[in-house]
């Protein structure tokens, strides 16, 4: 509701504004010499732009409070945190609007909600990290892609390329283990 409100009084001034300034021009044209045209001109000039100037920075924010800005926002937010964050960062930063926000996300299946302790957490995969790897497909074994092989040490199959999303949980690979 406020969002609307915003818009509409944003719209209003900017519509007035604009009004004020083209009759503050007109009255400056048309001074030739006299002074009182001149300072209602300057004046009617000078609060159009106030009012235009406002009535935009209100528009905006109106705006910036649609859900399909806070979608954008949310998606923002999730990116710079690898594809994770904590719906009280979401509620905190947007307000109440992001809980509907991340209910659409959801049921798009571009989130997905879990829990963490007593804390919702939201995961955003295509946002995830990619681990890449070489995986034997014979005896299950994976390798670091910086390791010039092509072949499995441990069996001599054929490695193939392949890439997992990095995850909450601190999964190991068995690359991971020959490191510890």
């Amino acid at each position: 509701m406020v969002m609307i409100v915003r818009i509409i009084s944003g719209a209003f001034l900017i519509l007035l504004g604009a009004g004020s300034f083209f009759l503050g021009l007109m009255f400056l044209i048309a001074a030739a010499g006299d002074s009182g045209r001149y300072i209602s001109g300057a004046i009617l000039s000078i609060a159009g732009i106030v009012s235009c100037t406002s009535g935009i920075r209100l528009f905006r924010r109106g705006l910036d409070n649609s859900p399909r800005m806070i979608t954008r926002q949310i998606l923002k937010l999730a990116k710079v945190n690898n594809g994770e964050c904590a719906e009280e960062v979401f509620l905190e930063k947007f307000g109440p609007p992001a809980a509907e926000s991340l209910k659409l996300l959801v049921s798009r299946g571009t989130a997905r909600e879990t829990t963490s302790g007593s804390r919702k957490v939201y995961i955003f995969p295509d946002f995830q990290m990619e681990l890449a790897m070489q995986k034997c497909p014979f005896c299950g074994n994976d390798y670091p892609v910086r390791k010039d092989i092509t072949d499995c040490p441990s069996c001599g199959g054929d490695l193939t390329m392949e890439k997992k999303r990095s995850t909450r949980d601190d999964t190991l690979f068995s690359m991971d283990e020959d490191d510890a």
